[in-house]
């Protein structure tokens, strides 16, 4: 069987590289390879599209600070994944802090007035 070679991220390429990377992207998309959403990917979508994004800062026009405090076990992870991957931190945690701050979006525009 032959081994599939281990692509490095694309921060480390050089232009030619990614061209090569990427270059299935570049014609037209073949009609047998796309498919209908499924009805919760449509409802999910038409969430997304009528909610829209606002920002903490823009709703509040001041800065907000937030703590996220994660167990030992998490970190304990997080810092695996991101010396497995070979990458920062932050950028293992930046889906967590993501989803902190919708979630405080969420709670803000759904408080008790």
């Amino acid at each position: 069987m032959k081994r599939k070679r281990v692509q490095k991220p694309y921060w480390e390429m050089n232009l030619e590289e990614l061209e090569e990377a990427t270059k299935e992207f570049d014609g037209p998309i073949d009609p047998s390879k796309i498919r209908p959403l499924t009805k919760g990917e449509r409802a999910r979508f038409e969430l997304d599209r009528r909610r829209g994004s606002v920002s903490t800062r823009a709703m509040t026009l001041r800065p907000v600070s937030l703590e996220i405090r994660f167990d030992e076990r998490f970190m304990r992870n997080a810092i695996k994944e991101a010396s497995k991957r070979g990458v920062p931190l932050y950028e293992v945690l930046e889906p967590e802090f993501r989803s902190a701050a919708k979630w405080f979006e969420f709670s803000w525009a759904h408080r008790k007035r």
